[in-house]
């Protein structure tokens, strides 16, 4: 199955519906320009955006259509940074935590605090800097998962949990590329 019908079967399931025709006509757009974007591969984001905005009373969560992440499962990840580095702070030292992330303990005080968040750039030069058990712990991952990953794969995944709905869509391009080429090979 690839992406457009994937972000298809998702919107589906949010509104309710079972045919194209019904979501081309949701969309605001004919059912022969509807089945030309899923020939291309091209899923209408900037319609369902728009339909989001004029339709609140169909509860759309945009980014879970898109990507397939729930709007509250971002939410709460990004509530539970403070917590994990508070977590990492007390198994490994505050020192430590703030000397892998590149930031100062007071700085580090004020992001456990709430006070302020990390920077992409700081959570990825932590996760490049711990052992994998941590990074584990940092990103919310099983330990049996995150210890098969690499640094690089971790840091990656970071950056697709942080990208917008364009970079997600890019890099899973990419990447279905990345496995077509090298299953020719």
């Amino acid at each position: 199955m690839n992406s457009f019908e994937r972000v298809l079967l998702r919107f589906k399931e949010q509104v309710g519906l079972q045919t194209d025709k019904e979501v081309a006509a949701l969309l605001g757009t004919s059912a022969t320009a509807f089945g030309d974007r899923k020939k291309r591969g091209a899923f209408p984001e900037d319609k369902l955006r728009a339909l989001a905005q004029q339709r609140p009373d169909l509860n759309i969560d945009v980014g879970y259509v898109l990507n397939g992440v729930r709007q509250e499962e971002v939410r709460q990840a990004v509530a539970n940074i403070p917590v994990r580095l508070q977590q990492l702070r007390i198994e490994r030292g505050a020192k430590a935590v703030a000397e892998a992330m590149g930031v100062t303990e007071e700085a580090l005080a004020r992001i456990e605090g709430g006070a302020e968040m990390p920077t992409t750039q700081q959570m990825m030069d932590l996760a490049t800097n711990l052992p994998d058990a941590d990074v584990a712990l940092l990103f919310g991952l099983p330990v049996a998962e995150a210890s098969s990953l690499t640094h690089e794969e971790a840091v990656l995944i970071f950056n697709y949990r942080e990208s917008s709905a364009e970079g997600k869509e890019a890099l899973r391009r990419m990447a279905a590329f990345s496995a077509e080429f090298n299953s020719r090979k």
